[in-house]
């Protein structure tokens, strides 16, 4: 039950308007209003019915009448239910005789007694006018509104949000004003969460304090999961009918396989419940379409199979419906083919990832604090034993205030944090919904952190989305080069883990196995940004060119890191990542960026030169322009 009202001796028990069975008989200046029926209301509950300024409030019994006399027909109806806690019969006369001194004794629930101190005047026999509303000048209004304003700080959002809408100038303008009011609405929550005093006391700084988040007090960043759908399977499906990912749909179109599976569990013990609960928390948009899906365990891919797989075959019937992708390309001969002699004015950095997950632990969407911890201290281990130049010399920094690491108790310094953010290397923490009720933020910051190569260009993170994710960074000429530094540093890892009883979670039908199900197989993906005026003038062309080449195009988020710091923002900057399937094999995958980069260098060099877009993709100027599609780094 919610809070006791102060003047009264009632309980509040539901402060929200109430769906009830009933009928409204308006007449002018007249109304009543008749309850015939009500399910859920506990024991001698009052009803209360507020129509504009005029309550009525009486116990409840079916077909109750509540008549109302009004001016003007009210807008809304406020409707209170209410259980009474005590009672008592008082004279009035007694209580004026008393003056300031009067006292009124009820007895309470178990026994108790509640004592109200009352006060009675009458100066009339008549009762008490109502109290009109103070009529505002139009200039207070203006000044209220104002400051209304400025609390919330709305003119300041909508100024940002204009000025993003006028310089991107996206092509769905309603979904990017939702995002990104969506975006300053977590970053408020985040700025108003209480902080917390941390003294570091490392010997090779001097002591500082710093301001934390509360991230245990944080929803989905503590010991409690993100709030919404319970991972545990305790609640029904919900109506998906306005949900818009593939999970959702798939779900929709058959609601068994949810109550047939809902109790099952795998050898770690987590739930397809805790697998859907992405999709259910966030709903999407017909536009953006979002997974749905999360993978907690190795087991669950074959467990819940009869959901994983129609959704994945769905997600990449989709993603690929108007895709060009060779499956079988042969990516040792595109290491033979040159890039334009100019190509790096074009392709501004490439970049190769793979992730991993380490067999016999949850994955960091399900894992708990010593399932965080150990995974850290099994590839810690194996980065710090390895004598390969790639890593040796290499050093662990976990995230600030992380006290899983041993050697670095406190977790990295404050100064290093800098560096790594400035060098676009640092781990981040979940900046939304959708990342959070994946998992991907519970017990934060324990147990992650970020593993330096002497060569800045490789990049180790710990328990991201992943037990393991490593980047490499680079050139167009050194693409190759990433690919081949990342596939090398996999390989040790997996050998060293060998020989100390540990694997990588695979599987034999899928490949590698990772928290994305839309990752699985090489685990592995390659990506670049691009700068390409001539081919961005017509945003229709340059996408049905990448598609034709097997890419996913998105425009290039200016996140302030390193690279996004050397490009002009005038310019149409892209990024373009493989369109994967499960299939392809990892050098397959890097030889799909470096021959879609080299053909669309090639042709926007052309463009340069005065050929017209038609030569490369018939009808281009006359083509109707798609809705953006954005694939997330993230699930769901």
């Amino acid at each position: 039950f919610g809070p006791f009202f102060q003047g009264s001796v009632l309980s509040y028990l539901t402060p929200r308007f109430l769906p009830f069975a009933g009928r409204c008989l308006t007449v002018q200046g007249y109304m009543e209003i008749i309850v015939n029926d009500a399910h859920g209301l506990p024991d001698k509950a009052y009803l209360s019915l507020r129509a504009g300024e005029i309550r009525k409030q009486v116990r409840y019994k079916p077909g109750e009448c509540f008549e109302f006399d009004f001016e003007k027909l009210p807008k809304n109806l406020v409707v209170d239910v209410f259980e009474k806690v005590g009672c008592a019969q008082v004279s009035l006369a007694d209580l004026a005789a008393a003056g300031e001194g009067g006292t009124v004794q009820l007895p309470g629930k178990h026994g108790s007694k509640m004592v109200l101190g009352m006060t009675v005047k009458v100066r009339s026999s008549q009762p008490f006018p109502s109290e009109k509303k103070p009529r505002i000048s139009r200039h207070q209004a203006a000044a209220e509104a104002q400051s209304y304003l400025q609390a919330h700080s709305v003119q300041k959002v909508l100024q940002g949000m204009v000025g993003e809408l006028l310089t991107k100038h996206p092509e769905d303008p309603l979904a990017f004003m939702t995002g990104y009011i969506q975006e300053q609405r977590i970053a408020e929550k985040t700025s108003q969460l209480p902080p917390v005093l941390v003294v570091h006391t490392h010997e090779h700084e001097s002591d500082e304090e710093d301001y934390l988040p509360d991230w245990a007090n944080r929803d989905g960043m503590g010991e409690l999961e993100y709030p919404g759908f319970a991972s545990d399977g305790s609640m029904p499906l919900p109506d998906l009918s306005k949900s818009h990912s593939i999970m959702a749909c798939v779900l929709s179109e058959d609601p068994s396989l949810y109550e047939r599976l809902k109790d099952e569990r795998t050898t770690a013990g987590t739930s397809l419940a805790q697998c859907i609960k992405p999709g259910i928390d966030n709903k999407g948009s017909k536009i953006i379409r979002t997974l749905g899906l999360v993978a907690t365990d190795e087991h669950c891919y074959d467990l819940f199979s009869d959901v994983f797989l129609p959704v994945k075959k769905r997600w990449h019937s989709l993603g690929l419906i108007d895709c060009k992708l060779d499956a079988v390309l042969d990516g040792e001969r595109e290491t033979t083919v040159p890039f334009a002699a100019n190509a790096a004015s074009y392709i501004l950095s490439t970049r190769v990832t793979c992730s991993r997950n380490l067999s016999g632990l949850r994955m960091p969407s399900a894992a708990v604090r010593d399932e965080f911890q150990e995974a850290e201290r099994i590839l810690t281990g194996a980065l710090l034993t390895l004598q390969d130049e790639l890593l040796v010399d290499g050093d662990y920094h976990p995230l600030h205030s992380s006290s899983s690491y041993a050697p670095k108790p406190k977790g990295m310094t404050l100064q290093t944090e800098r560096e790594l953010e400035a060098n676009g290397q640092m781990l981040p923490e979940p900046a939304n919904s959708l990342q959070l009720s994946c998992g991907y933020g519970r017990h934060w910051p324990h147990g992650r952190g970020v593993f330096t190569a002497p060569d800045s260009s490789l990049t180790i993170w710990v328990n991201q989305t992943d037990h393991l994710f490593l980047s490499c960074s680079g050139s167009c000429d050194e693409l190759w080069k990433s690919f081949q530094n990342i596939t090398r540093v996999e390989g040790l890892l997996s050998s060293y883990l060998e020989t100390q009883g540990q694997r990588f979670a695979t599987s034999k039908s899928l490949g590698f196995l990772t928290s994305d199900p839309t990752n699985v197989g090489a685990g592995m993906q390659a990506s670049a940004v691009l700068c390409l005026p001539y081919l961005s003038s017509d945003q229709s062309v340059l996408k049905g060119l990448c598609r034709s080449f097997g890419l996913n195009p998105s425009r290039m988020r200016f996140s302030g890191d390193k690279v996004s710091k050397d490009i002009d923002k005038q310019q149409q900057a892209w990024e373009v990542a493989v369109a994967r399937s499960h299939l392809m094999k990892a050098d397959a995958i890097v030889g799909c960026l470096a021959r879609g980069c080299r053909k669309l260098v090639e042709i926007e060099i052309r463009l340069s030169e005065g050929a017209s877009a038609n030569s490369f993709f018939p009808g281009a100027e006359t083509k109707t322009p798609e809705p953006e599609r954005r694939r997330t780094t993230f699930p769901g």
